[in-house]
């Protein structure tokens, strides 16, 4: 609320409202009736009313939005890794506060053991209900060959021979 101007013949006007605060629709918004009023020096006085009301008509926006995530299949390793990237989500809104919800419950599986995919999208919703997506995929991949546990050496088989009856 700036303060108006007013003029004065005789001297300095001073002014006043009686804002206390708005009717709370939602968020930082909703309606409230404002009395001005001017008064001279010698207190004579002049009022005006104005209805204020402010609404939220822009929705929250994302602060960290997550890029697509690749991982190497590291078996239940990577449920921590994808279970951050999810949760890393956030959203602010000029009218209040935002939440941040997902969609993501589990990787489709992929064509071998350990491995798949999922499209996450995040949902930002403001106070007002007025809300705001951001989709990234989340992938694990399997591009390492398997390693041996232990050595493997020659094997060496000798002949067996069957016992001679004619001996």
């Amino acid at each position: 609320l700036t303060t108006p101007v007013a003029d004065d013949d005789c001297g300095v006007t001073t002014f006043s409202n009686d804002f206390t605060s708005l009717s709370n629709l939602c968020g930082n918004t909703g309606t409230t009736s404002v009395t001005w009023t001017a008064q001279d020096a010698c207190g004579n006085t002049t009022t005006r009313n104005r209805t204020v009301s402010v609404s939220d008509t822009t929705p929250p926006t994302f602060t960290t939005a997550p890029s697509p995530l690749t991982l190497e299949c590291a078996g239940v390793g990577n449920t921590a890794a994808i279970n951050a990237w999810v949760a890393s989500a956030a959203a602010e809104d000029a009218c209040g506060s935002a939440t941040v919800t997902h969609n993501f419950t589990a990787l489709t599986p992929g064509s071998c053991a350990g491995t798949g995919s999922a499209n996450v999208t995040w949902t930002a919703t403001d106070e007002c209900g007025l809300q705001t997506q951001h989709s990234a995929t989340v992938e694990v991949l399997d591009t390492t060959p398997p390693v041996f546990a232990a050595a493997v050496g020659n094997l060496l088989l000798a002949e067996r021979r069957q016992p001679n009856a004619d001996r």
